[in-house]
């Protein structure tokens, strides 16, 4: 499996143990990293400058990963605070539910209104196309493919949620799973397979994350 990160710029703690963990429970992958890099970074790497917005960023990204050629054409979107806490064969397809019912419940959620316009605007996309409507806007690997993603991305449309949008495009169907994104307070993370942090909440878990993954990767500088 070729697990492909982006990323920000950057020294990166959560990206060294989300590294890792895909060492230790996906034995054999392989890693790219697009975007920012850590100076500590010992692998491929796909420059972009992230001196744009969030969004505008992750959409030169993605474009950076269909224009490589060193990148399969079969590949797992990863973020840099994804871990994987179980040996696994393979990235199950997960979906948190229907996107129209999350536009209904999202208002003043904590991702603010930037979020919920797009997840409104890619319900709204997909409504008129006919799709199916499920929500693959889970924190954990996805499964794309260069060429169908190639087929439907356009680079100028900074508000549909990708994931999504492809998922219900080639109808991929999958299994209900709740978010997996740790945000605060006290958490039991026993039986996941997949757990996600921010920047304030990988505090909370880091101590099990660090003994969990304390071996430094090939992908490390030493």
């Amino acid at each position: 499996m070729h697990f492909v990160y982006i990323c920000r710029n950057g020294q990166n703690e959560e990206l060294r143990y989300s590294i890792r963990s895909v060492v230790k429970n996906v034995p054999g992958s392989q890693i790219t990293v697009v975007g920012g890099s850590p100076d500590w970074f010992n692998g491929h790497y796909i420059p972009i400058p992230q001196n744009k917005s969030k969004y505008r960023n992750a959409i030169r990204n993605i474009m950076g990963i269909l224009e490589s050629q060193e990148i399969p054409n079969d590949f797992i979107l990863m973020n840099d605070d994804f871990f994987i806490l179980k040996r696994i064969e393979e990235i199950p397809v997960l979906y948190r539910g229907n996107l129209n019912t999350r536009v209904q419940n999202h208002l003043g959620s904590i991702n603010g209104a930037s979020y919920y316009y797009k997840l409104k605007y890619t319900n709204n996309k997909l409504l008129k196309m006919k799709l199916t409507q499920l929500d693959y806007e889970l924190h954990t690997p996805f499964n794309f493919n260069k060429e169908k993603l190639n087929k439907i991305f356009v680079a100028t449309d900074q508000n549909i949620l990708w994931r999504s949008y492809y998922g219900n495009y080639y109808n991929i169907g999958g299994t209900l799973q709740e978010d997996v994104k740790i945000y605060s307070g006290n958490v039991n993370i026993k039986n996941n397979t997949f757990i996600s942090t921010d920047d304030d909440s990988f505090n909370i878990v880091k101590d099990l994350i660090v003994s969990k993954f304390s071996r430094p990767s090939r992908f490390e500088k030493f």
